[in-house]
């Protein structure tokens, strides 16, 4: 086997994917919808935000979206690109073949804007909503698609709680934290639960932001 590691004695470059044993790709980013996670609510969000419950008509003509948004003008937005959808294993498959992955660990995109969503309790719910959606549409261990496990910042006890819960299903590797919006930073004390939740359980914490929330 041919490894590439750098060091100053024997310094390594790789120029080449095909260099490489093995690829692992740590920011997969799967574009995942509401409609795609919102059936796995729970609690009361459960009936009061679930697309297709009696009150969503009336609920929805009035909320586009429980994310905020920038308003950003970007080829994606304007619709001058349309993006490619990754919401399924067979999307993930496809875009690990085209990228010359063997393991990803597939990270979000809307919830990216989980840090600005207003209302604590909703946030928790959501992350937990997104974690069952993953980890039953999405981690398939034997075909390298792990994932890591949104942590809503607002509650970090909760967060802690959702960490504890999540650390020993098959596929996950890690604890993802939306790193924009939070207030305070997240580098403040009041964190330190979540924190201590991915020592605990041997857990990466990753922290992503998006520019509409910087």
């Amino acid at each position: 086997e041919r490894t590439y590691v750098s060091t100053p004695d024997n310094p390594q470059q790789v120029t080449d994917v095909e260099q490489l044993e093995t690829v692992v790709d740590t920011d997969f980013h799967i574009t995942e919808k509401e409609d795609d996670f919102l059936p796995y609510l729970e609690g009361p969000f459960k009936k009061v935000l679930q697309r297709g419950s009696e009150i969503d008509q009336g609920l929805f003509d009035q909320i586009n979206s429980l994310y905020p948004s920038a308003g950003l003008f970007t080829p994606v937005t304007t619709g001058k690109v349309q993006p490619e959808s990754v919401t399924s294993k067979e999307d993930v498959r496809e875009g690990m073949e085209l990228l010359g992955d063997d393991r990803v660990i597939v990270t979000p995109t809307l919830n990216l804007y989980l840090g600005c969503v207003g209302h604590d309790d909703l946030a928790d719910a959501l992350a937990r909503a997104y974690n069952e959606w993953i980890l039953d549409k999405i981690v398939d261990v034997d075909k390298g698609i792990y994932a890591a496990a949104v942590a809503s910042p607002h509650h970090p006890e909760n967060a802690a709680e959702e960490i504890d819960d999540r650390a020993d299903e098959p596929g996950i590797v890690g604890a993802f934290l939306p790193s924009g919006g939070n207030i305070p930073l997240l580098g403040n004390e009041k964190y330190h639960p979540l924190y201590d939740a991915c020592q605990e359980n041997d857990l990466p914490v990753m922290m992503h932001n998006a520019s509409g929330n910087m």
